[in-house]
């Protein structure tokens, strides 16, 4: 004889404090750095202990005492290694494109900037036993890094906080070759301008990125050539717009990986992530969660971006978003567009809760967890694998093309999962645009109205609408017995949000989490063996 025990088995995602410690966690243990930078490049040494006076920072028992002058010091693929401790001392750099900028470090070619070491030891970078503070004190910010083209920075294990950019901008008037590309103030944190870029295992918080219409509280990424962003906690950053982060005049890729955007606060539009203008090429965003970031006189509290090229320019996987609030469109993700051209997003294994209106009230059908509402120009989206239960507003989706005649709004949906709508899918038209919403495998629960026209004649297609109990955990994962399982079309999806195959059964599951057991066969023993 046997018995077999049925066993759901998945790797939640967790929302709120205790995610940003699990993260901090893995900052923490970088692994060694090895004896010697590659490529026999020179390694150079900073502790807060250390001395700058003709100083050139290659002896470890002889630190440098501030990271600029190793940083000043260094020749182009050196790595600077930094102590555990806190490094201030901001300073004023006039770079060769005339302008100046205030910061903590300032960098201009390619290196490595690496902290989480020990004076004692300077092979092992560990962020919690070492922590290594960039404060900029409120006189400017933490890091600038500019004009290294196509040679990376990469940047590992520092904490960057008390950045505050207010006034210190130095535009000339909304020029072209403005240090904020027409905005006054921008990067409360880091700034990123013309260079290649990774950013891993940072927690940038509590900056500012200063005065009226400033960008990017914590993170502010301007034409940037190839980024990777990988386990970096943005979190409690203020900006007038993008509290967490900006992006504009992206013509590489930016790839965004296990990071983390929280409490972020932007006055106007943006409240986490904010890919403002120009965006040109692929913005990937994966296993990432968006919390609790507010908007508060515009769209999107987590994801605002308005995408501007012929191409698959964004791609969404496997996100936890979770309390995000704005005031007008898409409390979680707002979609926008720009340009002669027809951009394309893609949504997948996402779960959305709790996000609202910033005033906490339901006002209008248009109040949408996610808002597809481009402004100037026609946009496609496909979404997959959605989860969408507990948010307080009236529609899951709002469509709504932009306003000159044949512009278009083209939604597909599959296998998407909604509890606690007035309104699954709410969509306006003006003139002669064109507002088309297709969804196929749809499950509804507590949801009053499949559809909702404001203005116009958009067009809904349901293909199979299933209208039944998916018994969401509070994680919103699928319980046993779930009206969830088994019940979706084939998308191509290979896995699921937590990286859970899928299908395991003999269709997919509806949402973003797939459902799956484990059988252990274990023998009854009885007795005398």
């Amino acid at each position: 004889m046997s018995l077999r025990i049925s066993v759901k088995v998945f790797l939640p995602v967790i929302a709120g404090v205790a995610l940003t410690l699990v993260f901090l966690l893995f900052a923490g243990h970088e692994g060694g750095a090895g004896a010697a930078a590659a490529n026999g490049a020179s390694i150079r040494y900073v502790a807060v202990t250390g001395n700058d006076s003709g100083n050139d920072c290659t002896g470890s028992s002889a630190p440098c005492g501030t990271i600029q002058r190793a940083v000043d010091q260094a020749a182009s693929g050196d790595e600077v290694r930094v102590a555990g401790g806190d490094y201030t001392s901001s300073s004023i750099v006039t770079h060769t494109d005339g302008f100046t900028y205030t910061q903590v470090v300032f960098i201009a070619e390619s290196l490595t900037l690496r902290g989480g070491f020990s004076t004692a030891n300077w092979n092992d970078s560990n962020l919690i036993k070492n922590p290594t503070v960039i404060n900029a004190g409120g006189a400017g910010r933490g890091i600038t890094i500019i004009d290294t083209n196509d040679n990376p920075v990469a940047v590992e294990a520092f904490k960057i906080t008390g950045g505050d950019y207010t006034d210190l901008g130095n535009t000339l008037g909304g020029g072209p070759n403005d240090v904020c590309r027409s905005v006054d103030d921008c990067g409360g944190g880091m700034f990123v301008k013309n260079s290649a870029a990774h950013l891993k295992n940072l927690v940038i918080e509590d900056n500012n990125a200063g005065s009226m219409d400033s960008q990017g509280g914590g993170l502010y990424l301007w034409s940037t050539h190839a980024v990777t962003i990988d386990s970096v906690t943005l979190s409690h950053n203020i900006a007038d717009n993008g509290g967490g982060m900006v992006v504009t005049s992206l013509y590489f890729p930016l790839t965004i990986t296990g990071s983390t955007f929280n409490n972020n606060v932007a006055e106007n539009t943006a409240g986490g992530l904010y890919l403002r203008s120009n965006i040109q090429h692929l913005v990937t965003v994966e296993n990432c969660q968006f919390f609790d970031n507010i908007a508060n006189e515009g769209d999107g509290g987590g994801i605002n971006a308005r995408l501007a090229a012929n191409s698959l320019l964004l791609k969404l996987d496997k996100l936890l978003m979770e309390g995000n609030q704005a005031d007008e469109h898409g409390f979680a993700i707002y979609l926008d567009a720009a340009g002669n051209v027809t951009p394309t997003a893609t949504l997948s294994n996402i779960i959305l809760a709790g996000n609202k209106r910033v005033t906490g009230t339901v006002d209008e059908p248009e109040d949408a967890v996610i808002s597809v509402a481009p402004n100037f120009t026609n946009l496609v989206v496909n979404m997959q694998h959605i989860t969408a239960a507990d948010n307080p507003v009236a529609s899951f989706l709002y469509a709504e093309p932009a306003f000159d005649p044949g512009e278009y709004v083209t939604v597909t949906v599959s296998n998407t999962l909604l509890s606690g709508f007035t309104y699954g899918f709410t969509a306006a038209e003006e003139d002669d645009t064109q507002a088309t919403v297709h969804h196929t495998n749809t499950l509804f629960y507590n949801v009053d109205y499949m559809h909702n026209t404001l203005d116009g004649t958009p067009v809904f297609t349901a293909t199979n609408p299933i209208y039944d109990d998916p018994q969401l955990k509070s994680n919103y994962h699928l319980s046993q017995g779930s009206g969830a399982i088994d019940v979706g079309i084939d998308t191509g999806l290979l896995d699921d949000i937590d990286g859970n195959p899928r299908p395991l059964g003999d269709h997919p599951d509806i949402g973003a989490d797939e459902y799956f057991e484990i059988f252990l066969y274990l023998p009854m023993l009885s007795k005398g063996g």
